[in-house]
């Protein structure tokens, strides 16, 4: 059966839509130098823990600070080395490995993944973001303003 030159046209647009969405949709790698993860970032997806708490972490040089909503406090300090394929958590003396991941980095977030899943980060901009509390250009109460929004907006 011959189709009609109208639905032929309908099925080429659908076609090229369909090819552009993908297109935009793709990301791209970007390469991973030493600072690649400063900055700020909030958890968006953990594949890996059944349940887990909205949190937002703040890199600066070779330490992960992680501010969770579950006690409004920085909870953990992880220190860790990255190179160009993995993220290695390292522990206290920074001798020892605790865990580690193969990572991407992509213009706006990395994923950490192992054979247990995976870890989204997100980058967060603005002025009330956990590296402005901690290089003390705000104070915590305006910092947890900030974070109760970008809460509420997670979880919406």
């Amino acid at each position: 059966m011959l189709t009609k030159p109208s639905n032929v046209s309908r099925l080429k647009s659908v076609f090229l839509i369909v090819i552009a969405s993908t297109f935009l949709n793709c990301k791209s790698k970007k390469e991973i130098t030493p600072n690649s993860l400063n900055g700020d970032w909030y958890l968006l997806e953990n594949t890996i823990a059944e349940s887990f708490d909205y949190q937002e972490v703040s890199v600066k040089e070779d330490n992960l600070y992680i501010f969770l909503s579950s006690n409004y406090a920085i909870s953990f300090v992880r220190p860790f080395h990255l190179d160009k394929t993995r993220l290695y958590f390292l522990g206290e003396t920074k001798k020892d490995t605790i865990s580690n991941f193969e990572i991407s980095l992509y213009e706006n977030e990395f994923v950490l993944q192992n054979s247990k899943g995976k870890i989204v980060y997100r980058k967060i901009k603005g002025d009330t973001l956990l590296s402005n509390y901690m290089d003390g250009s705000i104070s915590k109460e305006i910092f947890d303003e900030g974070f109760t929004r970008r809460l509420e907006k997670a979880i919406e």
